[in-house]
C-alpha cells in the first residue's frame, strides 16, 4: 500500500510539473503535422514566361503591361508550375500561384511531447499578381 502511493505520489507530481512547465512555455504537448491540399480550384501548368508574358498549357497567354517582378518568385520558375487565372474584369486577371506553407519554429517550447496533432495546410493560395490581359491562341 505504501509503495502504491509513492507511485502515485510520484506521477501526480509529475504531472503537475509538466503542467507548469506547459503554462510557462517551456514544454508543449502540441506538434505540427501538414496535410496535403490543393489550394488552387483550376491549376493550369506555366509552359514558358518571360518579363511581358506567361504561357499557359491550355494555349491561354497572358500579357503584362508593365513588366514587374513577377517573376522573382521561385514557385513560377519551377519545371512544372501551376497557376490559377481568375477573370476579373474585362480582359484583367488574378492570377494565383501555389506556395509552401511556412512554419516559423521561435515561438515553438523547448521541449515538445508529441500528444496532440496541430493539423496545418501544406500549401496555400498565393497572389502573383492582378492585372494582365488574357488572349487564346
Amino acid at each position: 500500500m505504501n509503495t502504491i502511493l509513492k507511485i502515485l505520489m510520484g506521477l501526480l507530481s509529475t504531472v503537475v510539473t509538466l503542467g507548469l512547465l506547459s503554462v510557462v512555455g517551456i514544454v508543449g504537448f502540441h506538434y505540427i503535422r501538414l496535410v496535403e491540399n490543393e489550394p488552387l480550384s483550376h491549376p493550369v501548368r506555366v509552359t514558358a514566361w518571360s518579363a511581358q508574358q506567361l504561357d499557359l498549357e491550355d494555349g491561354r497567354v497572358i500579357s503584362f503591361a508593365e513588366p514587374d517582378n513577377y517573376w522573382q518568385e521561385p514557385e513560377i520558375r519551377e519545371p512544372y508550375c501551376m497557376v490559377e487565372v481568375k477573370p476579373l474584369a474585362g480582359d484583367v486577371v488574378g492570377i494565383y500561384i501555389k506556395r509552401r506553407t511556412f512554419i516559423c519554429g521561435t515561438g515553438a517550447p523547448w521541449l515538445t511531447i508529441p500528444l496532440v496533432a496541430v493539423e496545418i495546410p501544406k500549401y496555400q493560395r498565393k497572389e502573383l499578381a492582378l492585372m494582365g490581359q488574357l488572349f487564346a491562341r
